[in-house]
């Protein structure tokens, strides 16, 4: 037992990393492991520094790049390592555009047409998801929750990446109808403002008003006069003169 007890001892002391005997070093009365001269990934392990209120210690490391950092050693040297350079690695990383959107067009102009509405449409907490599109329906086709793919059917659709403020955006034919290749196009924003739900003009008897005002003047709500047309088919003129149903109250 004895015999055994200093063999554990004795591994407890002499740590191997890499195939190098880990030492310890004396700071302030504390026993830091000396890791100078160790390489993890980038970084090579140069100088102890300086220990934080936590004591957590800080080494000075050379990177592969040659830059010199000081950087919490336990952020290195983890076998689940955040740091892996000095920074040099992630600047290549976001120059190069391989990241995690391998598209590398994060910043274009159509990427956040694209993001916007997915947002609109996915995001509970976004505004218009409650007011305009996910709470009421409007969805985004699955084949375009791919952002390739919406970007390959937009350049082959009229969009226009060169095209002046609002007069290339994208507009859903059916107001009704969710975001898909056939039931969306790009127009400008005059276009689209005029085929919104409720903006769009209802012509009947000479006179021409938007759902909402038709609902004033009728006392049909302007989402069973839209659904009425758009959804349902209905000529113009029944739309806007079938009374609607009352719903019997229970127990009656």
């Amino acid at each position: 037992m004895t015999i055994l007890l200093r063999k554990v001892m004795s591994l407890a002391k002499n740590v191997i990393h890499k195939g190098v005997s880990m030492k310890y070093i004396t700071i302030n009365g504390r026993r830091i492991k000396d890791i100078s001269g160790i390489k993890y990934n980038h970084l090579t392990a140069i100088r102890y520094d300086h220990s934080d209120l936590n004591n957590h210690s800080y080494w000075l490391f050379r990177c592969d790049c040659g830059n010199e950092k000081i950087i919490a050693s336990n952020s290195v040297t983890k076998k689940n390592a955040e740091t892996k350079s000095c920074g040099c690695l992630n600047n290549k990383v976001r120059l190069s555009g391989n990241n995690r959107r391998s598209h590398g067009k994060c910043n274009d102009r159509l990427y956040k047409v694209w993001l916007s509405m997915r947002r609109r449409c996915n995001n509970k907490n976004n505004d218009s998801y409650k007011k305009w599109y996910g709470a009421k329906g409007i969805t985004v086709c699955p084949e375009w929750n791919n952002f390739t793919n919406f970007e390959k059917w937009a350049r082959e659709n009229g969009y226009d990446e060169n095209a002046d403020y609002m007069q290339c955006t994208l507009d859903r034919i059916d107001f009704l109808k969710g975001y898909s290749p056939d039931n969306c196009r790009w127009v400008n924003a005059t276009v689209q403002a005029r085929n919104k739900g409720n903006n769009r003009l209802i012509n009947w008897n000479n006179e021409s008003h938007t759902a909402a005002e038709w609902a004033e003047l009728t006392g049909i709500s302007s989402f069973t006069i839209k659904a009425r047309i758009y959804y349902y088919g209905w000529s113009i003129d029944k739309a806007l003169t079938t009374p609607t149903k009352k719903r019997k109250k229970e127990g009656k």
